[in-house]
Parts: structure tokens; C-alpha cells; sequence
């Protein structure tokens, strides 16, 4: 049977960008987005990649669409090899505008969905032989690293998914791994135009990541490019 993974905010960036990148390496693709009808790219992978490609409603910030997802799932595949956890929020909110609304979003999404999906697949990771979950983290993400007063909910809910990242590692050892990687500055509508990098060139150096990994990098924060990011 071919290697499986889910992916999750797949249907634009660089969540679209990681399943042109599985489907080209032979996996099932579980494909999770919050509004399939309306994912256009993502549809027209499905047209050409009719058995290898599903696509499935899920927002992370909703406990019956996990469900449904984790199902949708489990009824394909009996095991789940690789999770990539990507679906995000990004904003810009300086302090004096932050409001406990829109900060408790962020974390809905950013560090606690990513959890509860996890949750969700667990048994189908564990009947893997190798389960690896890959986590989409942010140079933000790096408390040592910030040297600004910029992105205050977005870093701070990228550094809440590091620490729930090395929670999902020991939770998978001794057998399968966790990891979280920053993609680098991505031209997405995160990103922006004028960034470094395209989606496919961001993947294309987590795949070489995500392909190497050794258990001594369980519960590791790496860059796209495979060095180690700093905590």
C-alpha cells in the first residue's frame, strides 16, 4: 500500500504546494481544507490524481469537523504515515489594537488546532510503522529570536505550537517523530509578494528535511533548508 499523509490548510500556498509535492512522490493524499467547493486548485489536482488525491472539509477550530475528517480518514487507510500541520492565521495587530477576541483565534488555530487534529489521527499514526508529524512553525516562533515588537499574536501562538510539538514527540516515541519547521519568508498571501521564496521551493527543501529525519531529531525546530532554527 502507498505511504499516506495528511495535510492541512491544503488548499492554497504552501499547503497546495506540499500536496503537489506528495502526490509527485506516490503518496495518498488526504487533502483538508475548510471549504472543498470553493478550492479551486485543490479540485484540479483531484481531476488529475482521481485515486491518489482526497479531499475533505476540515477547520481545526471545529471538534465535529476533526471528527469527520479523522473518519473520513480511517474509512481510506488503515494507518497514517505523515501529518503536516499547516492550516494557520497570520496577522499584523500592534499591542494597542490587540483584543482578547482576536488572540484567542490566533491560538485557536495556530497552537491548539494542530493539537486536536493530531489528537484525532493519533490511533492512524500509531498503526504506522515510522508516523512522522510535521508541524508549520515561523521564525516567530523562536522566542530567543525576536528583536522586535511586531507580530505579537502570531509569534506567540507559533511558540505555544513549538511547545505542543515536543509534547507530540514524546508522545510518539520511540517509533515515530515530531518535528517543527519555519518555511522561510514564502511569496503567499502571508508572505507577500517581494518574499524569497515560492511555495514549491519552501517544500521542496521541508521534503528533503522530512526525508532525512533520524530519531535524534525528534522534537526538533528546523529551517526549510535543514539547519537548526534556535529556540
Amino acid at each position: 500500500m502507498a505511504n499516506t499523509v495528511a495535510i492541512t490548510g491544503a488548499n492554497r500556498g504552501i499547503g497546495l504546494a506540499f500536496v503537489d509535492a506528495y502526490l509527485q512522490a506516490g503518496y495518498t493524499v488526504f487533502a483538508g481544507c475548510r471549504t472543498p467547493s470553493a478550492a479551486d486548485d485543490l479540485q484540479a489536482r483531484k481531476n488529475t490524481h482521481p485515486q491518489q488525491l482526497h479531499i475533505a472539509q476540515l477547520d481545526v477550530t471545529d471538534d465535529a469537523s476533526i471528527a469527520q475528517f479523522a473518519a473520513t480518514v480511517t474509512k481510506t487507510t488503515p494507518h497514517l504515515d505523515q501529518l503536516v500541520n499547516n492550516a494557520a492565521l497570520f496577522t499584523t495587530t500592534p499591542l494597542e489594537a490587540i483584543t482578547r477576541e482576536e488572540s484567542l483565534r490566533l491560538f485557536e488555530v495556530n497552537s491548539l488546532g494542530p493539537v486536536l487534529v493530531f489528537r484525532a489521527l493519533l490511533p492512524l499514526l500509531r498503526a504506522a510503522p515510522r508516523p512522522v508529524v510535521v508541524n508549520i512553525s515561523s521564525n516567530r516562533g523562536s522566542v530567543s529570536g525576536q528583536r522586535d515588537t511586531k507580530l505579537w499574536d502570531y509569534a506567540a501562538s507559533k511558540a505555544a505550537l513549538n511547545s505542543y510539538m515536543r509534547k507530540m514527540a514524546f508522545e510518539l516515541a520511540p517509533r515515530g517523530l515530531a518535528v517543527a519547521i519555519d518555511p522561510g519568508w514564502v511569496q503567499t498571501s502571508m508572505g507577500g509578494d517581494n518574499a524569497a521564496l515560492t511555495p514549491a521551493q519552501s517544500v521542496a527543501g521541508m521534503m528533503s528535511v522530512i526525508s532525512t529525519l533520524e530519531d535524534e531529531h525528534n522534537g526538533g525546530f528546523f529551517l526549510w533548508n535543514g539547519e537548526r532554527q534556535v529556540w
